[in-house]
């Protein structure tokens, strides 16, 4: 099975975090949660530069 990454923000008021994301990273094996304080549904729009980063340091290790 391949690692995964899950990015989320913890800013979210449509799925919070705690109801989807802690929970995902729980259930799905090799799984690493990636919360990005104040960031919400949107995160990858607001906050690209930082989600792109994220995910390049996830995709070089």
């Amino acid at each position: 099975m391949c690692p995964r990454s899950s990015l989320r923000g913890d800013g979210g008021q449509i799925v919070p975090i705690d109801a989807a994301g802690r929970l995902s990273a729980r259930i799905v094996r090799q799984a690493t949660l990636k919360a990005r304080p104040g960031a919400s549904h949107d995160m990858c729009a607001v906050n690209a530069r930082q989600v792109d980063a994220e995910l390049l340091a996830f995709l070089s290790a």
